[in-house]
C-alpha cells in the first residue's frame, strides 16, 4: 500500500522568491511596495475563458495588482516569467463574480478577474542618459523633413510615463526632464 503525501506550499516564501526577478522592473517603474500576487489561471465551471481568482483582502488594498502565472505548486508557468498587471477597478465588489471559500467567509471569497483584463508589463531597458538632446531628437531639419517634430508615442517608456504622471524628472530622456522641471 502506497501512502501519498500532499506537498504543502509555503505561498509567502514562494512569492518572495518569485518577486526577486521583477524587482528591477518595479524599481524602473518607481513602485516601492507593489502588490505582487502570483496567480493560477483557470476556467471556472460554466465559463469559456480563463480567469484568475483574487482575494477580497487583495482587492481591498485599492491598488493595481501585479501577477505572474503559476501552477498549483506556485512554480512559474511561463518560461519568460512575464509580469502582468490588473488595473484597480473601484467597483470590483459589484463588477466581478466571485467564488465562495470553503467556510463561506467573505475573507476567503475569490473574485473572478478575466485574464483578458490583465496587461503585460513592458519596460524599455535602453538607457539613453548619455545621449545629447540633439542625438535623442535627431536634427531639427531632418525631423521636420520627415514630418516627425515630436517623439512618437512608441518611443515613450513606462519610466517616461511615470515621470509625466508624477511630475518628477526621473526619465532617462533629459529633454523630458527639462520640460517637467520648467512646468513645476
Amino acid at each position: 500500500m502506497t501512502i501519498q503525501t500532499k506537498t504543502v506550499v509555503n505561498v509567502r516564501e514562494k512569492n518572495n522568491e518569485l518577486i526577486k526577478k521583477h524587482l528591477p522592473i518595479f524599481g524602473h517603474l518607481l513602485i516601492a511596495e507593489p502588490l505582487f500576487a502570483p496567480k493560477m489561471s483557470f476556467f471556472p465551471k460554466g465559463k469559456d475563458r480563463p480567469y484568475i481568482g483574487v482575494f477580497t483582502s487583495e482587492l481591498q488594498k485599492g491598488v493595481d495588482i501585479f501577477t505572474e502565472f503559476v501552477n498549483r505548486e506556485h512554480e512559474p508557468e511561463d518560461p519568460d516569467r512575464a509580469l502582468w498587471v490588473w488595473r484597480y477597478v473601484p467597483d470590483w465588489a459589484t463588477g466581478y463574480e466571485y467564488i465562495e471559500g470553503a467556510d463561506n467567509a467573505p475573507s476567503q471569497r475569490r473574485y473572478l478577474i478575466p485574464t483578458s483584463e490583465l496587461v503585460k508589463v513592458r519596460v524599455d531597458h535602453e538607457v539613453q542618459t548619455e545621449m545629447s538632446f540633439d542625438e535623442q531628437m535627431g536634427d531639427t531639419e531632418e525631423r521636420k523633413s520627415n514630418g516627425q517634430e515630436d517623439v512618437s508615442i512608441s518611443d515613450i517608456t513606462l519610466r517616461d510615463m511615470a515621470a509625466i504622471i508624477l511630475k518628477k524628472p526621473v526619465s532617462n530622456k533629459s529633454w523630458l526632464n527639462e520640460i517637467i522641471e520648467m512646468n513645476k
